[in-house]
């Protein structure tokens, strides 16, 4: 590992170190957000969408850290069905109108590492939560150990992604047989994953979102949208990594417009197509680490979506 990369570490080292291939149980969502030297899902899609915005935000630390009252909402629904018992703790209702101004700064210094939401955004919360309760599908994958953390050490060596460790290799099938021993000269990513719900044959992930929770159509969309395909496939090979019986990925999404809940699976190729791309997110991270980091302005193609093809057709015999 690059001395930089190291130093970048200094704080967490200690920790990953010690608890690195191994499930860690009750570990404060703020650390692990926050655990420096470490990499997640969220980092691999932004790495992708933008490489120079990653660098600028992780690297360099030059963006700062986005707050939004969207994320509130969501970890006290998180909160509310996945550990119920720590709402007072974790989560407090501001009594202001405005999340702005004065008042509002005091009240968050007062509460700082808890979710803070307004009574209407508290209201929305329990509404999902509800939503899901009374799902009895969502129910069945909600048991097992919720809020599971795992670090696993992965080097990038020529091309390829190594769980050394564990004598892995990754595929785009998935991990097959490789070297049980560290790399020399390779580039070490700790990535660190995080379950909602781990099961025995499963793991779980809990999704509020706009639109109608049980339109496969729509929820198809979210998933590529925002990557959803990314996470699955990184959380199933991580925790797939200690437990090879995990054969299902399921998002238990809740709407906020129709308070409505509805569980899919992840399918084969939705899998594949999540493994590919964080595969690709992996292997560029190790190519701007050998560039120092640095990025370059170049002319780059945009080519239309798959669904724009169809103007190419032939429509009444006529060639569009």
């Amino acid at each position: 590992m690059a001395k930089k990369q190291l130093k970048e570490m200094v704080g967490d080292v200690v920790f990953i170190k010690k608890n690195c291939h191994k499930l860690i149980h009750d570990l404060p969502i703020e650390k692990y957000h926050g655990m420096t030297g470490t990499y997640s899902s969220s980092q691999f899609k932004d790495l992708l969408d933008d490489e120079d915005l990653f660098i600028q935000k992780y690297i360099k630390k030059a963006v700062e850290k986005e707050e939004n009252a969207a994320f509130d909402i969501g970890t006290y629904f998180h909160t509310g069905v996945l550990e119920p018992h720590k709402l007072k703790s974790d989560c407090v209702v501001y009594p202001g109108k405005v999340r702005r101004g004065a008042e509002w700064d005091r009240f968050k210094i007062k509460n700082l590492g808890r979710a803070i939401v307004t009574q209407a955004q508290k209201d929305q919360a329990e509404g999902l939560v509800r939503a899901v309760k009374d799902s009895p599908v969502a129910q069945t994958y909600l048991e097992g150990t919720a809020e599971v953390s795992l670090i696993t050490e992965i080097h990038i060596h020529d091309g390829q992604i190594y769980a050394p460790y564990f004598g892995k290799v990754l595929t785009i099938e998935g991990w097959a047989d490789g070297p049980k021993k560290k790399l020399e000269g390779a580039f070490v990513i700790f990535v660190r994953v995080r379950a909602d719900m781990l099961g025995d044959t499963f793991v779980s992930d809990l999704k509020s979102t706009t639109g109608n929770a049980r339109s496969n159509k729509e929820m198809r969309q979210k998933i590529s949208y925002y990557n959803y395909d990314l996470s699955a496939s990184l959380y199933m090979d991580m925790f797939g990594l200690l437990n090879p019986e995990l054969s299902e990925f399921v998002w238990i999404f809740a709407s906020k417009d129709y308070f409505n809940s509805k569980s899919y699976k992840a399918s084969e190729t939705n899998v594949k197509v999540g493994r590919a791309k964080y595969m690709k997110a992996m292997l560029k991270m190790a190519d701007c680490a050998m560039n120092n980091w640095a990025t370059t302005d170049y002319l780059d193609t945009l080519e239309p979506l798959p669904h724009e093809l169809e103007h190419l057709q032939e429509k009444d015999g006529d060639l569009l």
